[in-house]
C-alpha cells in the first residue's frame, strides 16, 4: 500500500477545497436572466430586524431561489442562511417576502468558466503528476532483441 506523502496530501485537500467551492461565482443582478435564478442575498442592519422573526436573529446573508417579485418585494424560497459568527443553516426552499430596504446587495449565481477551467486543469495535473511519479506508464526500453538469460541457471 502506498502512503501518500504531506505534499500529495496537500495536493488532495487543494484540489478537494476548490471542487467543493465549485464552478460558480455570485454576481451582480442582471435585467436579463434566467427565471428563478439562485441568489444570495446580504442583509442590512435594517434587514437584519426585519429578517429575525422568519431567519433567526444576526442574519449576514442567504442563499436561495429567487421566485419573483410581489409588489417591490423580493420573493425567495431560501436554502442555506448565514449568520454573522460564519455559522450556516441549510433550509429546504421555505419562501420569505424581503423587502428593498432589507437588502444591501443582491447577486446571481453563475458558472464560472475561470473556476471550472483551474478545477479541470489542477485535476489533470495532479493526475498526470501522480502517473509519472509512480512510474504507471511503461516505457517499453527493456528489449534489445537479446533472449532473456535463465534465473538461476534454468
Amino acid at each position: 500500500m502506498v502512503v501518500p506523502s504531506g505534499r500529495s496530501r496537500v495536493a488532495v485537500a487543494l484540489l478537494t477545497a476548490l471542487g467543493l467551492s465549485g464552478c460558480y461565482e455570485y454576481v451582480p443582478m442582471q435585467r436579463t436572466m434566467a427565471p428563478n435564478p439562485r441568489v444570495e442575498v446580504l442583509v442590512t442592519d435594517r434587514g437584519r430586524l426585519s429578517l429575525a422573526p422568519a431567519l433567526g436573529q444576526d442574519v449576514l446573508s442567504f442563499e436561495g431561489i429567487l421566485d419573483g417579485r410581489k409588489d417591490s418585494a423580493y420573493v425567495i424560497r431560501v436554502a442555506e442562511v448565514t449568520y454573522i459568527n460564519r455559522q450556516t443553516n441549510r433550509w429546504s426552499g421555505e419562501a420569505i417576502t424581503v423587502l428593498p430596504d432589507a437588502v444591501r446587495d443582491l447577486r446571481v449565481r453563475r458558472l464560472s468558466k475561470l473556476r471550472t477551467f483551474v478545477v479541470v486543469a489542477g485535476t489533470a495535473g495532479a493526475g498526470l503528476l501522480f502517473i509519472a511519479t509512480r512510474g504507471l506508464i511503461g516505457g517499453g526500453g527493456g528489449d534489445d532483441g537479446k533472449p532473456t538469460p535463465p534465473v538461476n541457471g534454468q
